[in-house]
C-alpha cells in the first residue's frame, strides 16, 4: 500500500511541472505594436540678410547647442589658396574691434559656455553650447566673432606658422593616399575631396592678412549662411535673438561669389597606381560617382551600398573572405557630398594578388547588378541602417547631425523625419535598379597604392590602356598599353 502511495505522489510530482511548462508554451505574449520615433517639429525662418534660421526643441533640459554653418569650406578655396578656409576659420577667435582674444575666452568661460570652429571640404562651422538662460550672452559673442573679425596681421602670421609647421612633416598613409588619388581622377585634382583638409605641404604658401580678409568678405555672408538650433528655447524668442545679433549682417557681392573652377576630368574608367616598393599589403580604392543625398535613388543605393560590402556577410566579404579567403577588410562606402556622391569599395590585399583581388570585386559588383537581394539580405540590411533609430533625436547633438543633412544637402526636415519609413519601404527592385545607376555605364576609376613590380604587368595586360604608373612621390610613370 505504502509502495503505491509513493508512486502515486511521484506521478503527480512530474506531472506538475510538465503541465507547468505545457501552459508556458502556450502562453505566447501579444504582438509588438510598431514603434515609431517622431522627430521633433522643426521651424525654418529666414532673415532679410539671407541667413535661414532652424530650430527643433528636443526635450525640457535648459541646455541649447547652435551650429553657425556657413558655405566657406575648402571647396571655395581657389588654385593657390590651400589652407586659407582653416586659416580664416581659426583665426575668428583672433579679436574683434571691441573684443580680444582674452575678452572673448573670459566672456565665454564667465557663462559656462563652450565654442569652437571647425572646417570641413563643404562648409566652416561655429559651434556654440550653453545653458539656455546665456543664450542671449553667447550669441553677442559668436555674431561679433562672425561679422567683425579683425585678422591682426601678427595673429594671422603665427597661425599660418602654425599651420604651416603642422603640414610640413605631412605624410599620409597608404590608403590616405590611395584615396586621394581616387578622388583625384574621379573629381579632377582642385576638387575639395582630392585635397587634404589642411592644404597639403604647400598650404599658405604667399598667403598673407590681405588673403584671409578677402575669404573672409567674400564667403563669411549671410546668405551663405544657416543657423541650426537644438535645444530648450521658444522659438519666438530665439529668431528675435538671432535678428538683434545677425540683423546687420550685410549681404556680399554676388559676383565675387562664383564657385572656384573645376578643371575637367577624364570620362574613360581610369586605374591609377602609386609605385611603393616597401608596400607588401597594397592598398586598394574602387570608386564611381553616385547620387547625391536628395536624388530619390538616395534610400535604395544606401540599402544596395549595405547589401554589397556593409560588413559581415555582405557580397563582398562573402566573395573576398569565404569563397576566395584573402582578408575580411574589404569594404563598401556610399559618400554623400553637398552635390553628389560616390561609393568607394576599399581595402588591403598581398600585392602579389592584386590582379586576383580586382577581377573578384567585378565578380561581386557584376552580382549586385545582375541578381537581385534575397528577403534575407534585404532584412538584414534593413536592420543595420535603423539600428539606432531611435537615438535620432534623442539629445541636442543628435538633432544637429540630423539638421546638418537639411543644411548641407539642401533637403527638407520631413525627408529626414521619414528616413526609416524610406529605408522599410524599398523593395529588392528598387536595390537593383540602384546597383544598375551606379554601375552601369558609370565611370570607374580605381587607386592603388603597393608594390607595382607584383601586379603592375598582369593589370596592363587586362585593362589595356588604362593603367597609369607613378612612383611614392607622385612622379608619373608609364601609361599601360
Amino acid at each position: 500500500m505504502r509502495s503505491i502511495l509513493l508512486a502515486l505522489l511521484a506521478v503527480i510530482l512530474l506531472a506538475l511541472p510538465l503541465s507547468a511548462q505545457k501552459r508556458k508554451r502556450t502562453a505566447t505574449a501579444p504582438p509588438r505594436a510598431a514603434v515609431t520615433y517622431p522627430m521633433p517639429a522643426v521651424r525654418t525662418d529666414s532673415m532679410a540678410n539671407g541667413m535661414r534660421v532652424l530650430h527643433a526643441r528636443v526635450n525640457n533640459v535648459p541646455v541649447v547647442e547652435v551650429n553657425l554653418m556657413i558655405d566657406a569650406g575648402i571647396n571655395r578655396e581657389a588654385a593657390g589658396e590651400e589652407g586659407l578656409a582653416q586659416l580664416t576659420s581659426r583665426l575668428l577667435f583672433a579679436g574683434t574691434p571691441t573684443r580680444r582674444r582674452a575678452d572673448i575666452i573670459s566672456q565665454l568661460s564667465t557663462i559656462g559656455a563652450t565654442m569652437s570652429t571647425y572646417t570641413t571640404r563643404e562648409y566652416s562651422q561655429v559651434y556654440l553650447r550653453c545653458l539656455t538662460r546665456h543664450l542671449p550672452r553667447a550669441l553677442d559673442v559668436m555674431a561679433d566673432i562672425v561679422m567683425n573679425a579683425g585678422f591682426p596681421a601678427g595673429e594671422v602670421n603665427r597661425e599660418s606658422q602654425r599651420l604651416q609647421q603642422a603640414m610640413a612633416g605631412w605624410d599620409p598613409n597608404a590608403g590616405e593616399r590611395a584615396s586621394l588619388e581616387l578622388f583625384s581622377a574621379l573629381y579632377g585634382p582642385r576638387h575639395a575631396l582630392a585635397r587634404p583638409l589642411l592644404g597639403g605641404q604647400n598650404a599658405l604658401s604667399g598667403i598673407g592678412p590681405a588673403d584671409v580678409q578677402r575669404y573672409h568678405r567674400t564667403w563669411y555672408r549671410p546668405e551663405h549662411a544657416t543657423l541650426s538650433v537644438a535645444g530648450n528655447v521658444d522659438p519666438g524668442i530665439l529668431v528675435t535673438l538671432v535678428k538683434d545679433r545677425f540683423g546687420a549682417w550685410t549681404r556680399g557681392n554676388k559676383a565675387a561669389a562664383a564657385e572656384a573652377e573645376k578643371m575637367p576630368v577624364n570620362k574613360d574608367p581610369e586605374i591609377r597606381i602609386i609605385d611603393n616598393a616597401t608596400q607588401a599589403f597594397a592598398q586598394i580604392r574602387w570608386g564611381v560617382k553616385a547620387c547625391g543625398r536628395a536624388d530619390a535613388l538616395f534610400v535604395p543605393t544606401l540599402v544596395m551600398n549595405q547589401i554589397l560590402g556593409g560588413g559581415r556577410g555582405s557580397r563582398l566579404q562573402r566573395k573576398l573572405w569565404d569563397e576566395h579567403p584573402v582578408l575580411p577588410s574589404f569594404f563598401s562606402t556610399y559618400g554623400v557630398y553637398g552635390r553628389g556622391g560616390s561609393i568607394v569599395l576599399g581595402g588591403s590585399a598581398p600585392a602579389a594578388r592584386i590582379d586576383s583581388v580586382l577581377l573578384w570585386m567585378d565578380e561581386a559588383i557584376h552580382d549586385m547588378v545582375q541578381r537581385p537581394p534575397t528577403d534575407t539580405e534585404l532584412a538584414a540590411a534593413k536592420r543595420e541602417l535603423t539600428r539606432n533609430l531611435e537615438f535620432m533625436y534623442e539629445t541636442n547633438k543628435k538633432m544637429q547631425e540630423q539638421l546638418l543633412d537639411v543644411v548641407v544637402y539642401g533637403i527638407s526636415p520631413e525627408l529626414v523625419r521619414g528616413f526609416g519609413d524610406a529605408v522599410q519601404r524599398v523593395s529588392a527592385a528598387e536595390v537593383q535598379r540602384a546597383a544598375r545607376e551606379a554601375f552601369s555605364g558609370t565611370r570607374r576609376v580605381i587607386a592603388i597604392n603597393g608594390n607595382a613590380g607584383l601586379f603592375v604587368e598582369a593589370l596592363k595586360a587586362r585593362y589595356r590602356g588604362q593603367v597609369t604608373l607613378s612612383t611614392h612621390d607622385g612622379v608619373p610613370g608609364s601609361q599601360g598599353e
